[in-house]
């Protein structure tokens, strides 16, 4: 008899769980007789031996290798035989279904889990014994439509029983929900054992349930977000109830933020930490970061003028915040929109920005000064691409058609050459298309000596890669991260004209007006590239953090 047949038996024909022969046990009895029992004829110990032999061929819980013990039980005229798995191939618990709670849940379960393997068989059989695609596509889209319909017929019966909560309708309906589980595992197997050879749509068990029992898997997976949620708002709601109604928002700001550092230390301190105390911790770093949120809002917002005035402003503050990644107050404002709203207002602001000429002796100006203007934020915890950053958007600010890490010239070198670089700022001229008049490169050292490849890595890049057109005048930022500042620079200047330069160009220092001596240095190199005067100028910044 086929695996199909036996299911359908199950879910409309003499093996439905609920029928009263299956109420007693004497029914029961008999049917585990029919399906682990046979009658044999046997004279003789050999006898005995074959006919087992032959009955273990025909089952298939027996693999090669496993335990076969044997009870002659001469008085009932009865041989027993039990099968044990080789050591270390016991068999797993199936945690999807719950254990049977009487013997007809319990022999129905070993039914249907022998009729799953037999069909597990088959299904291997098939694909050794055929070599036609055109046959194993037609086995296993009929196989599918079949147990599709024996799920769904399963599924209504199920239903039907629903109605009457009885003791034998429980028990039935557990029969039922077994033959649902094993009926997907069938369609899965299937799927699984010959995706290689044929065109089948896989299906995972969560989109099998809801197609054959009415959602199944989306309606528990929406009352099980329903029930968290609920239970993670009364979480929350209880230590508003300790705060009291007349909390001000700074005394919720700061209860709440003690209460993630309070969480973070028993995370990093305790023997045993469970998934529940990560999810509370984040559920408390949400809500700070939601007061914060509102607070850092309010306060920022309400000083703008809604001019390009704000744009310096607001990339400092967004600085500032962003400054330490780590931070409670950077994580719990990033569970929230707020950086995202300030992007979009300062992107608001670049739209309004009047482009501006460059002019190189005032470009150099403004250089300087925005790097003096970054200078004072030393304290911070300054990566390379945040200090671009936030010099473009300075530049931009200003006025100047700015397009920061923009893909141009040529990358490293060897087969990787013919790619475009990204170079760090590129100041485009609005009175001649927008080419590209000047590069920005800038770059962060804290030592400079014969093997330092980082600052030869910069220029190189900047004059040989980026600049393919020959710009008039282009500019190295450094921001030294040195102590010793002064002999920083002029290990810089030195660096420059003999390893750099091989002492063939000459870079002179220039005195700039208003320029502070303890921050800020400026030298120029004055370079020829196809008889074009071309000029680099190099803008030393102290970076420091005593």
């Amino acid at each position: 008899m086929s695996s199909f047949e036996i299911y359908r038996r199950i879910v409309s024909g003499d093996l439905r769980p609920n029928l009263k022969i299956y109420n007693a046990r004497k029914g029961l009895n008999q049917l585990e007789a029919s399906f682990f029992s046979k009658p044999v004829k046997v004279g003789d110990r050999n006898e005995v031996i074959k006919e087992v032999e032959d009955f273990l061929k025909t089952s298939p819980r027996y693999k090669e290798g496993d335990t076969v013990k044997i009870r002659i039980d001469n008085k009932n005229r009865k041989i027993t035989v039990e099968v044990s798995n080789a050591p270390g191939e016991e068999d797993l618990i199936n945690i999807d279904i719950c254990p049977p709670w009487d013997f007809r849940g319990e022999l129905f379960s070993r039914i249907i889990e022998d009729v799953h393997l037999r069909f597990k068989n088959t299904i291997k059989e098939k694909l050794r014994n055929s070599d036609n695609s055109d046959d194993l596509e037609f086995f296993a889209n009929h196989s599918i439509s079949i147990l599709k319909q024996i799920a769904i017929d399963a599924h209504l019966f199920e239903k039907r029983l629903s109605a009457s909560n009885t003791k034998d309708s429980r028990s039935s309906r557990y029969v039922l929900m077994v033959l649902k589980k094993h009926l997907l595992y069938a369609i899965i197997e299937i799927e699984i054992s010959l995706k290689a050879l044929i065109k089948i749509p896989l299906q995972t068990e969560f989109e099998l349930e809801d197609e054959l029992y009415e959602f199944s898997a989306s309606k528990m997976e929406e009352r099980v977000k329903k029930n968290i949620k609920e239970m993670d708002t009364k979480y929350i709601q209880r230590f508003y109830g300790e705060l009291g109604i007349k909390a001000t928002e700074e005394a919720k700001m700061t209860f709440f933020r003690n209460k993630v550092v309070d969480m973070e230390n028993y995370i990093q301190t305790a023997e045993q930490v469970y998934p529940f105390n990560i999810h509370h911790r984040d559920l408390l770093l949400n809500e700070y970061g939601r007061l914060l949120s509102k607070e850092f809002i309010s306060k920022i917002f309400s000083v703008l003028t809604g001019t390009t005035e704000d744009l310096p402003f607001l990339i400092q503050e967004r600085t500032r915040l962003l400054e330490d990644k780590n931070s409670i107050e950077c994580r719990a404002l990033s569970t929230t929109d707020f950086f995202h709203r300030i992007e979009l207002r300062i992107n608001a602001i670049k739209e309004l920005t009047t482009t501006v000429t460059a002019d190189p002796d005032q470009l150099l100006k403004d250089i300087i000064s925005f790097c003096i203007n970054l200078q004072g934020r030393k304290g911070r915890n300054y990566k390379e691409n945040d200090l671009n950053t936030d010099l473009a958007d300075l530049l931009r600010a200003k006025g100047y058609n700015i397009s920061d890490q923009t893909l141009h010239g040529r990358s490293g070198g060897g087969n990787n050459s013919s790619i475009p670089g990204e170079l760090d700022i590129a100041i485009r001229d609005p009175n001649n298309n927008g080419i590209i008049m000047s590069i920005v490169e800038c770059f962060i050292i804290d030592s400079c000596g014969p093997e330092n490849k980082i600052i030869e890595e910069h220029i190189h890049k900047l004059l040989n890669r980026y600049d393919t057109a020959g710009n008039r005048h282009n500019f190295a930022v450094i921001f030294a991260k040195a102590k010793d500042f002064h002999g920083l620079w002029r290990n810089y200047q030195e660096y420059i004209n003999h390893q750099v330069f091989k002492s063939r160009l000459d870079t002179t220092e220039l005195n700039i007006n208003d320029l502070t001596y303890e921050y800020a240095k400026v030298c120029v190199t004055d370079l020829q590239r196809r008889d074009s005067q071309r000029r680099l100028f190099h803008i030393f910044i102290n970076m420091y953090n005593s």
